[in-house]
Protein backbone atom coordinates (compact mmCIF):
# COMPACT_ATOMS: atom_id res chain seq x y z
CA UNK A 1 0.00 0.00 0.00
CA UNK A 2 1.11 3.32 -1.04
CA UNK A 3 1.32 6.36 1.30
CA UNK A 4 -0.21 8.99 -0.68
CA UNK A 5 0.59 13.03 0.23
CA UNK A 6 -2.54 14.49 -0.30
CA UNK A 7 -2.70 18.22 -0.41
CA UNK A 8 -4.19 20.23 2.38
CA UNK A 9 -7.77 21.13 2.07
CA UNK A 10 -8.36 25.08 2.24
CA UNK A 11 -11.53 25.52 4.62
CA UNK A 12 -13.62 27.66 2.11
CA UNK A 13 -13.34 30.92 3.46
CA UNK A 14 -16.88 33.14 5.13
CA UNK A 15 -17.70 35.56 2.63
CA UNK A 16 -16.88 39.14 3.50
CA UNK A 17 -19.26 41.36 5.03
CA UNK A 18 -20.58 44.37 3.21
CA UNK A 19 -18.69 47.10 5.14
CA UNK A 20 -15.70 44.60 4.76
CA UNK A 21 -16.07 44.48 0.69
CA UNK A 22 -16.69 48.07 0.97
CA UNK A 23 -13.56 48.86 2.71
CA UNK A 24 -11.47 46.32 0.47
CA UNK A 25 -12.38 48.47 -2.32
CA UNK A 26 -11.95 51.50 -0.94
CA UNK A 27 -8.25 50.34 0.24
CA UNK A 28 -7.77 48.96 -3.27
CA UNK A 29 -8.16 52.53 -5.46
CA UNK A 30 -12.09 52.14 -6.53
CA UNK A 31 -13.23 55.94 -6.38
CA UNK A 32 -17.05 54.99 -7.50
CA UNK A 33 -18.92 52.34 -6.09
CA UNK A 34 -22.43 50.60 -6.63
CA UNK A 35 -24.17 49.50 -3.49
CA UNK A 36 -27.19 48.07 -4.48
CA UNK A 37 -29.89 47.98 -1.78
CA UNK A 38 -33.82 48.92 -1.18
CA UNK A 39 -32.80 49.75 2.61
CA UNK A 40 -30.76 53.34 2.37
CA UNK A 41 -30.77 53.91 6.37
CA UNK A 42 -29.20 50.14 6.74
CA UNK A 43 -26.64 51.27 3.59
CA UNK A 44 -25.92 54.79 5.59
CA UNK A 45 -25.15 52.81 8.93
CA UNK A 46 -22.69 51.07 7.09
CA UNK A 47 -21.54 53.33 5.19
CA UNK A 48 -20.64 55.41 8.28
CA UNK A 49 -18.89 52.19 9.88
CA UNK A 50 -16.90 52.51 6.70
CA UNK A 51 -15.87 56.20 6.80
CA UNK A 52 -15.49 56.17 10.27
CA UNK A 53 -12.47 53.19 9.94
CA UNK A 54 -11.18 55.17 7.03
CA UNK A 55 -11.13 58.56 8.75
CA UNK A 56 -13.00 59.94 6.17
CA UNK A 57 -16.13 62.58 6.26
CA UNK A 58 -19.93 60.95 5.41
CA UNK A 59 -21.28 63.35 3.15
CA UNK A 60 -25.17 61.74 1.67
CA UNK A 61 -26.03 63.76 -1.59
CA UNK A 62 -29.79 63.26 -2.60
CA UNK A 63 -31.13 64.88 -5.14
CA UNK A 64 -34.20 66.76 -2.80
CA UNK A 65 -31.77 67.63 0.06
CA UNK A 66 -27.99 68.06 -2.03
CA UNK A 67 -25.39 67.62 -0.03
CA UNK A 68 -25.42 66.81 3.50
CA UNK A 69 -28.82 69.01 3.86
CA UNK A 70 -27.14 72.17 3.00
CA UNK A 71 -29.29 72.31 -0.60
CA UNK A 72 -25.86 72.37 -2.63
CA UNK A 73 -26.20 70.62 -5.51
CA UNK A 74 -30.23 69.44 -5.03
CA UNK A 75 -31.09 68.73 -8.26
CA UNK A 76 -30.14 65.82 -10.96
CA UNK A 77 -26.96 63.68 -10.19
CA UNK A 78 -24.72 66.08 -12.35
CA UNK A 79 -25.66 69.12 -9.84
CA UNK A 80 -24.73 66.32 -6.99
CA UNK A 81 -21.24 65.62 -8.88
CA UNK A 82 -21.03 69.86 -9.48
CA UNK A 83 -20.89 70.39 -5.55
CA UNK A 84 -18.96 66.98 -4.87
CA UNK A 85 -16.00 68.28 -7.24
CA UNK A 86 -16.12 71.58 -5.18
CA UNK A 87 -15.76 69.90 -1.53
CA UNK A 88 -12.21 69.50 -0.28
CA UNK A 89 -10.81 66.61 2.19
CA UNK A 90 -11.28 63.03 2.59
CA UNK A 91 -14.57 62.10 2.41
CA UNK A 92 -16.80 59.30 1.57
CA UNK A 93 -19.94 60.70 -0.94
CA UNK A 94 -23.13 58.53 -0.59
CA UNK A 95 -25.30 59.40 -3.58
CA UNK A 96 -28.91 58.15 -2.34
CA UNK A 97 -30.93 59.40 -5.86
CA UNK A 98 -27.50 58.65 -7.95
CA UNK A 99 -28.68 55.64 -9.77
CA UNK A 100 -31.87 58.26 -11.54
CA UNK A 101 -29.37 60.50 -12.96
CA UNK A 102 -26.61 57.23 -14.43
CA UNK A 103 -28.95 57.63 -17.72
CA UNK A 104 -27.91 61.95 -17.80
CA UNK A 105 -24.86 61.70 -20.60
CA UNK A 106 -23.52 64.72 -18.71
CA UNK A 107 -23.76 63.67 -15.24
CA UNK A 108 -21.88 60.52 -16.59
CA UNK A 109 -19.39 62.44 -17.99
CA UNK A 110 -18.62 64.66 -15.12
CA UNK A 111 -18.22 61.76 -13.40
CA UNK A 112 -15.96 60.28 -15.70
CA UNK A 113 -13.64 63.61 -15.53
CA UNK A 114 -14.33 63.56 -11.72
CA UNK A 115 -12.65 59.83 -10.88
CA UNK A 116 -8.79 60.97 -11.43
CA UNK A 117 -9.46 64.45 -9.06
CA UNK A 118 -11.10 61.57 -6.06
CA UNK A 119 -8.07 59.95 -5.69
CA UNK A 120 -5.71 63.16 -5.16
CA UNK A 121 -8.11 64.06 -2.27
CA UNK A 122 -8.77 60.95 -0.66
CA UNK A 123 -12.28 60.88 -1.89
CA UNK A 124 -15.09 58.42 -3.12
CA UNK A 125 -18.58 58.49 -4.28
CA UNK A 126 -21.08 55.31 -3.10
CA UNK A 127 -23.93 55.39 -5.08
CA UNK A 128 -26.87 53.63 -3.46
CA UNK A 129 -29.85 52.55 -5.17
CA UNK A 130 -32.09 49.15 -5.45
CA UNK A 131 -30.79 48.54 -8.83
CA UNK A 132 -28.04 50.35 -10.63
CA UNK A 133 -27.70 49.99 -14.03
CA UNK A 134 -24.27 51.64 -14.89
CA UNK A 135 -23.63 52.54 -18.51
CA UNK A 136 -20.93 51.14 -20.53
CA UNK A 137 -18.62 53.83 -20.28
CA UNK A 138 -17.94 53.53 -16.33
CA UNK A 139 -18.16 50.14 -16.30
CA UNK A 140 -14.39 49.59 -15.25
CA UNK A 141 -14.44 52.45 -13.22
CA UNK A 142 -16.66 51.25 -10.92
CA UNK A 143 -17.11 48.78 -8.00
CA UNK A 144 -20.24 46.69 -6.89
CA UNK A 145 -21.47 45.61 -3.56
CA UNK A 146 -24.96 44.41 -2.81
CA UNK A 147 -26.35 44.94 1.18
CA UNK A 148 -27.44 41.57 1.41
CA UNK A 149 -30.89 41.12 3.87
CA UNK A 150 -30.32 41.11 7.46
CA UNK A 151 -28.92 38.23 9.32
CA UNK A 152 -30.37 36.44 12.20
CA UNK A 153 -28.30 38.11 14.75
CA UNK A 154 -29.22 41.79 13.08
CA UNK A 155 -32.85 40.86 13.38
CA UNK A 156 -32.85 39.92 17.07
CA UNK A 157 -30.98 43.15 17.80
CA UNK A 158 -33.46 44.89 16.00
CA UNK A 159 -36.37 43.29 17.61
CA UNK A 160 -34.45 43.99 21.24
CA UNK A 161 -34.69 47.15 20.17
CA UNK A 162 -38.15 48.06 19.05
CA UNK A 163 -39.54 45.89 22.34
CA UNK A 164 -37.09 47.68 24.89
CA UNK A 165 -37.25 46.70 28.33
CA UNK A 166 -39.77 43.80 27.57
CA UNK A 167 -36.94 41.92 25.86
CA UNK A 168 -35.26 41.25 28.96
CA UNK A 169 -35.46 37.14 30.50
CA UNK A 170 -34.67 34.45 29.20
CA UNK A 171 -38.23 33.58 27.81
CA UNK A 172 -38.84 37.22 25.94
CA UNK A 173 -35.01 36.15 24.33
CA UNK A 174 -36.63 33.16 23.28
CA UNK A 175 -39.35 34.63 21.30
CA UNK A 176 -37.22 37.47 19.73
CA UNK A 177 -34.99 34.68 18.41
CA UNK A 178 -38.22 32.88 16.87
CA UNK A 179 -39.29 35.88 16.09
CA UNK A 180 -36.18 37.17 13.86
CA UNK A 181 -35.68 33.03 12.45
CA UNK A 182 -39.14 33.95 10.87
CA UNK A 183 -38.24 37.46 9.71
CA UNK A 184 -35.06 35.90 7.66
CA UNK A 185 -35.78 36.70 4.09
CA UNK A 186 -37.12 40.14 4.75
CA UNK A 187 -35.91 43.75 4.76
CA UNK A 188 -34.93 45.58 8.07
Amino acid sequence: MRAELAAPRSQPSAPLSCSAELELLLRSGWRVVCLETFEEDRALRVLEQVARTQERALVPWSSAAGLAGTGKGAGGLDEGLRAVAAHQGPALFVMLDGHTGLADPHAVRRLRDLVPKLGKRQQAIVLVGPVLDVPLELVREVGRVELPLPREDELVGLLQRIAGPAAAGEEASGLLADAARASLGLTA
